[in-house]
């Protein structure tokens, strides 16, 4: 997340890298600047490094150049590993929506989307490979894409826990709706930009929706048990996310694909929450049919009876 790094070594012939300066040639994730000093030597290196939406943080590493590519080969290995598995398990969210017509697969589906669309710019896969004009844009829709995140969540908390039922957790989330659609018209702009609001208000909605399932699962909804365990791996990757981006723990740094890891297993939980879900009502349906096949057989055997009686 590093938009602009300029190296100037002794020679006055300044280099570029960063976010915002990835080259055509450039195929490695972190940036990087090659360097040869010779034996018992001095050299003054002097860097500037320059951050506009998120917090600075950066530390200075020196590879050989084998080691450092290995290192990158293998982050960028994990990064597309964890993108199929997230990928199929949308897509078989979007194969169970249509095959059962609940609108709650598509929520999923689109609030998977949009959250891995966020992480995948997070752990710097798409700005190496997507257009610098891409990753320009992208820079400066931290709000809208953060508030995309929040709404596309809620609306998924909302239909697969039925909040309609419960008035207060249901006005809750509504109103955590409106606030994000006025941080998405109101702090995007580069006059007053704020996307730390938008974050925190993440972090607000994150805490509510876990203390709404846990309500609910009390209330007798046992389909919310995996979306709790779900939720709970979201909470721990947000709360990373948000410490790293106010700038008091890299996270990225020293763990780089936890919160990726942490998104594959709350993307697997909530899915699983689904299996649950189609489960109980398999349950459900099978209990309501037997019991109407044995109110239709005690039917049946008092009109029996009733025939016999007036039959004789």
């Amino acid at each position: 997340l590093l938009e602009e790094i300029i190296l100037y070594p002794p020679n006055n012939i300044f280099l570029k890298s960063g976010m915002l300066n990835i080259t055509k040639d450039r195929d490695k994730i972190n940036p990087s600047f090659i360097i040869d000093i010779d034996a018992n030597s001095n050299n003054i290196y002097y860097l500037k490094i320059k951050n506009t939406t998120t917090a600075l943080q950066f530390s200075i590493n020196l590879l050989e150049e084998k080691d450092f590519i290995k290192k990158d080969n293998m982050k960028q290995f994990f990064i597309v590993l964890f993108l199929g598995i997230i990928l199929a398990f949308s897509l078989y969210a979007l194969v169970l929506f249509f095959y059962t017509k609940d609108i709650s697969y598509l929520f999923y589906t689109l609030y998977i989307g949009v959250l891995l669309f966020q992480q995948l710019t997070y752990v710097g896969f798409l700005p190496l490979y997507m257009s610098q004009e891409f990753t320009y844009i992208d820079n400066l829709i931290v709000v809208p894409k953060v508030g995309a995140l929040i709404i596309t969540g809620i609306l998924f908390a909302r239909s697969f826990l039925k909040t309609t039922s419960y008035k207060i957790i249901d006005y809750i989330y509504k109103v955590l709706i409106y606030i994000v659609v006025l941080q998405i018209l109101f702090l995007s702009s580069p006059i007053f930009y704020h996307p730390e609001l938008t974050v925190l208000t993440g972090l607000v909605f994150i805490i509510f929706n876990y203390y709404a399932a846990i309500y609910v699962y009390k209330k007798g909804n046992k389909q919310a048990r995996f979306f709790i365990v779900g939720w709970s791996f979201l909470l721990i990757g947000f709360f990373l996310s948000i410490i790293d981006a106010l700038g008091i723990y890299s996270v990225m740094y020293h763990i780089p694909s936890l919160v990726l890891i942490c998104t594959v297993f709350e993307a697997l939980f909530l899915l699983l929450a689904f299996v649950d879900k189609l489960s109980i009502l398999q349950k459900e349906k099978n209990e309501a049919d037997n019991k109407f096949l044995d109110e239709l057989q005690k039917r049946n055997t008092i009109i029996e009876e009733q025939v016999k009686s007036r039959t004789k």
